[in-house]
């Protein structure tokens, strides 16, 4: 699919870059390989591997998975659903659900762990709903 994506300061820098000392004038494509053939799948997937390489990841790490990261960062740092449907090509918001089961999972450990009624209690603080001690009775000195 085509789409007119946003680029943030570093990107336009490194594609300016990439467009003015490296890449031959002509044609439609950006991405060319050092023949001037536009970048096939097997050329990305070769050229991610280098990378890991280099990076000293040994596993994992495809085109989708950069993508998968995208997706799942822009929903924690609080960017909206519909909006990274957008930015992704999807049609619907069904896809963009899978990248929420994650976000929201990690938001579940997070909250837990900072609201956790058994954590607070031993921590030394009762946990207070409204004006009662749910059950607890402070200590009365005598």
């Amino acid at each position: 699919k085509y789409r007119t994506l946003p680029l943030n300061g570093e990107a336009r820098k490194a594609l300016k870059l990439y467009l003015t000392q490296y890449r031959q004038p002509g044609g439609d494509a950006v991405w060319l390989t050092d023949d001037g053939q536009p970048l096939s799948f097997h050329s990305v997937r070769i050229m991610i591997d280098r990378l890991k390489k280099r990076a000293g990841v040994c596993s994992g790490g495809s085109a989708h998975r950069f993508r998968h990261y995208f997706a799942t960062c822009y929903l924690e740092n609080g960017g909206d659903m519909n909006t990274l449907r957008l930015l992704l090509g999807h049609a619907t918001l069904y896809m963009v659900l899978r990248y929420t089961k994650f976000v929201d999972a990690c938001r579940a450990i997070d909250q837990h762990q900072e609201y956790s009624p058994l954590d607070r209690l031993i921590r030394g603080g009762l946990h207070k709903h409204r004006d009662d001690n749910w059950g607890w009775k402070e200590k009365t000195t005598m």
